[in-house]
């Protein structure tokens, strides 16, 4: 079975649960803390995000364009 790119980690404050979420298919919760889920994220070569109180975000970049020169 080929495995699913992970596209976003989510922590949430008021649950203490980590979404894993991937760019196909449904998303994986587990419970965690905020360090938890940062470190995940940053093995998965995610970035942080701006987002609402009480959820942080992390996020893949989208590939950049072609530089035209």
């Amino acid at each position: 079975m080929a495995e699913r790119e992970i596209v976003a980690v989510v922590w949430h404050e008021h649950t203490h649960s980590i979404d894993v979420v991937y760019g196909e298919g449904h998303p994986d919760t587990l419970m965690g803390t905020q360090r938890m889920a940062g470190q995940m994220a940053e093995g998965f070569g995610l970035d942080l995000v701006p987002t609402v109180p009480g959820t942080i975000l992390w996020v893949r970049k989208p590939p950049s364009p072609p530089d035209p020169s």
